[in-house]
């Protein structure tokens, strides 16, 4: 999983968007992450790499989606404690 950080703007309430192209298991995502000014390089960076992170995961889980519906129970009555 890498990342690549392709352009950055700023808007006039001290936003910073920072465009960024992932490539995550050979496919290439691209989105942006925002922060607010004044922001350190390192919270920036730290943003991109969860992002990245969260983005894998949810990968990850779109992937298992039909194991997780298959495993679940239909028409069946549960009570709830």
């Amino acid at each position: 999983m890498t990342y690549k950080i392709l352009s950055t703007r700023t808007t006039p309430d001290g936003a910073l968007f920072v465009s960024v192209e992932y490539n995550i298991d050979g496919q290439i995502y691209n989105t942006e992450v925002v922060t607010s000014l004044p922001s350190d390089i390192n919270v920036i960076i730290e943003s991109i790499k969860n992002f990245a992170k969260s983005e894998k995961y949810r990968i990850d889980a779109l992937a298992n989606l039909p194991i997780l519906e298959a495993s679940l129970p239909l028409n069946i009555e549960t009570t709830i404690e």
